[in-house]
């Protein structure tokens, strides 16, 4: 049985490593607008084993990294037809954050974000959001002690989150106006991790500390904060849950389980989760409306994005195959799945936007 820690301990390459702004924060009013292009992000291994950053319009992919050393791409968002994409890729020896832009061919525009680690201590990109001609990007970067700072870049300038003397995870970001919002957790002197946001730099927790807990989504609507994540509630028990200005509502009562993203339209809260039962190694995903759950699939997945758009509600992941074994990356749409990858090699899909007419 994996406990938070454990899998909190995992590198950026894991199950809890990757976040969604965009997919936690597109808010489309139904039934007004229509879906029209489905944008997903990911990552899908090579024949080399290593992992190549992707993103796909629908079902076409646009290849981002080489496939020389390992990448993948973390979060997607489409603004005034530029493709902004988050993630990492290991330069040197260490990962190092970007922002690659494409337009919505898939022609590579530029990509651009100072880091402080020069190769030599990880760093990595979460999550993104535009507001107005402002581009913001969510990360943590690993400091001389060897310790996970917090921070966010608005247009390529950073801004440091924590001190440094604990490690962080970032894992979101909502801009309301002026305001920035950043997910996440940071670790206390017990060595649990405490679910918490940062509010214009100002760090708000959401968990007393006593177990471990993380952020994963946040959003911010009518001057409500919600955001999405899990806690330990004992050594075999991780819940899912989430909070509406600091109140949190639990969704799942046994074994473990997390709530990856979440999106809040009109006055509705859709959040997906992952679950195990603990016996095997098997996820099954569900999206709760207002508290109440629908399987994603009666397959072995695990949904880490969502967006609603007017009634479609479109979620992003992966599905392991039943033929290799491998994942493929997928989204699916009122419950149909489409492939993004044969399943050839494991492949995920991290982050969805869906524009519209």
């Amino acid at each position: 049985m994996k406990t938070l820690k454990q899998i909190l301990g995992i590198t950026l390459i894991s199950f809890f490593a990757i976040s969604c702004s965009n997919d936690a924060e597109q808010d489309v009013p139904a039934p007004t607008l229509a879906p029209k292009d489905i944008y997903t992000a990911g990552y899908e291994y090579n024949a080399s084993g290593k992992q190549v950053a992707k993103y796909w319009k629908n079902t076409i992919e646009t290849v981002i990294t080489t496939g020389a050393k390992n990448a993948e791409a973390t979060d997607i968002i489409v603004y005034n037809d530029i493709v902004y994409v988050t993630g990492s890729e290991i330069i040197n020896s260490a990962y190092e954050p970007f922002l690659w832009k494409f337009d919505t061919h898939g022609n590579r525009i530029t990509l651009a974000l100072p880091t402080i680690s020069a190769g030599t201590k990880d760093g990595y990109a979460s999550a993104i959001a535009v507001s107005g001609n402002d581009i913001y990007v969510a990360g943590k970067e690993t400091n001389a002690a060897g310790k996970r700072v917090a921070k966010y870049w608005k247009n390529g300038v950073a801004t440091i989150l924590s001190d440094g003397s604990m490690s962080c995870d970032v894992t979101c970001i909502a801009v309301v106006g002026n305001d920035v919002y950043v997910g996440g957790s940071e670790n206390n002197a017990a060595g649990n991790s405490i679910a918490k946001y940062w509010k214009n730099g100002v760090s708000i927790n959401l968990t007393n500390g006593m177990q471990d807990a993380l952020i994963q989504s946040i959003v911010v609507k009518d001057n409500i904060v919600y955001a999405s994540g899990a806690e330990n509630i004992n050594a075999a028990t991780m819940v899912s849950k989430y909070w509406k200005n600091g109140v949190a509502t639990n969704l799942t009562t046994n074994y473990v389980a997390v709530s990856l993203a979440m999106t809040v339209v009109n006055n509705d809260v859709y959040v997906t989760d992952s679950s195990s039962d603990g016996l095997n190694s098997s996820y099954v995903s569900k999206v709760w409306k207002n508290d109440t759950a629908t399987n994603v699939s009666s397959n072995n997945q695990t949904a880490y994005a969502i967006s609603v758009v007017g009634t479609d509600i479109f979620v992003a992941g992966n599905e392991k195959s039943t033929t290799t074994g491998e994942s493929f990356a997928s989204y699916w749409r009122n419950g149909v799945r489409n492939s993004l990858t044969d399943g050839t090699y494991n492949a995920m899909a991290y982050s969805i936007f869906v524009t519209t007419n």
